[in-house]
């Protein structure tokens, strides 16, 4: 069996940073380790200076990197693309195309193929810049990307939520397999320091860092120990600064931080003496923080949206909050800390061990391929 997973995908293994990148990497390893013969295109290489058709290798397997010309949004150049990738993918011999993330790409193949849905975009983009715009932006891909993913007969939800937002729009096949980490996750020696929270995610509105510096600031006020880490790009844009202005505010510049974007080791350093983590967004799918957290036994306090209540266990991997308002982020860290955490540590590495590790998702993965194939 020989598949072709076209994704965005490191040049380095030590350049992986996480995401759709990573989750791809993980996979593909652990795919090839079950004796599965994996190649990957690279749509839009450019993004990691590649300006022409290059085949490197990465851990042996064999990464096709392949450019497209223009300066546009990745959205438009994801289609922009579709006729070059259907001529690569002609050339190319392979029994089955595995697309991560992109509907357009899983139709780029006239063997069979399956899209794993690691995000909805339409209701991630209300998220970005002017609200009328972005209505605007949303019922596009709304239109656009929902008649693409029903047009793909099988699909990979990578959370409940995924399977039942698309569920009255996709006649096909669903499977439910959770994204891997990577498993030096489940190798972090916790080393927890009281009171130090782990933020992860992009500093931007849809992440709702303010909010949660609002929140925190009143749970600060009654534990002098607590500082919150906020580690993702974006530490510069101009909602960072606006972040750093309220944590001054109300005096908490010396307890906020923002250290940018973390390598894996780096942020599972930091992982190793966080107390716990926590994410508040306002709009979120399956995040990989979680995932990963739980991995390094780091217990996590979110707000109750989307998909993410299927991820934790409240009150046993950690606390779902009621919302991601102010008083709500104040309540829910007030409630994580008078419980015993170190019970949590070891629940959410357990639970972490039977749905995320690589070798767990592979094989369920290769189950999905041998199902398509045997049709």
């Amino acid at each position: 069996m020989k598949i072709m997973m076209v994704s965005p995908f490191p040049v380095k293994n030590d350049a992986v940073v996480g995401g759709v990148e990573g989750v791809a990497f993980y996979l593909a390893k652990a795919l090839k380790s079950l004796g599965v013969n994996v190649e990957v295109i690279v749509p839009n290489a450019q993004s990691y200076g590649i300006n022409k058709i290059e085949i490197k290798l990465n851990n042996d397997i064999p990464v096709h990197y392949l450019p497209t010309s223009g300066i546009m949004p990745i959205s438009v150049k994801n289609l922009m693309i579709l006729p070059e990738l259907e001529s690569y993918l002609s050339k190319q011999n392979y029994d089955l195309l595995h697309s991560q993330g992109v509907a357009t790409w899983a139709l780029a193949s006239c063997k069979p193929a399956v899209l794993t849905i690691h995000g909805i975009n339409e209701l991630d983009t209300l998220f970005r810049g002017n609200k009328i715009l972005a209505k605007i932006r949303s019922n596009v891909i709304r239109v656009t990307e929902g008649r693409q993913r029903s047009s793909v007969r099988n699909i990979i939800a990578i959370n409940p939520y995924v399977k039942k937002f698309i569920s009255k729009r996709h006649a096909g096949s669903v499977w439910d397999i959770p994204n891997p980490v990577s498993d030096t996750y489940f190798e972090v020696k916790r080393n927890a320091v009281q009171g130090r929270i782990a933020y992860i995610g992009t500093v931007m509105p849809r992440k709702n860092q303010m909010s949660f510096i609002r929140g925190f600031s009143r749970f600060a006020q009654r534990h002098l120990e607590a500082e919150v880490i906020f580690a993702g790009s974006g530490e510069n844009s101009e909602y960072a600064i606006q972040c750093r202005r309220v944590a001054s505010s109300l005096g908490l510049s010396e307890r906020v931080k923002f250290v940018g974007s973390l390598s894996v080791g780096e942020l599972q350093s930091l992982l190793s003496t966080c107390d716990f983590a926590a994410l508040f967004s306002q709009q979120e799918t399956a995040p990989l923080s979680i995932s990963e957290c739980m991995a390094a036994g780091v217990p996590f306090v979110s707000s109750g949206i989307c998909g993410i209540p299927y991820m934790i266990k409240n009150y046993d991997t950690g606390i779902v909050a009621s919302g991601n308002e102010d008083d709500d982020i104040a309540s829910a860290l007030e409630i994580i800390y008078s419980l015993d955490r170190e019970k949590m540590s070891n629940s959410s590495r357990e639970v972490a061990k039977n749905l995320y590790s690589s070798a767990r998702v592979a094989c369920e993965t290769l189950h999905v391929y041998e199902s398509i194939l045997n049709k």
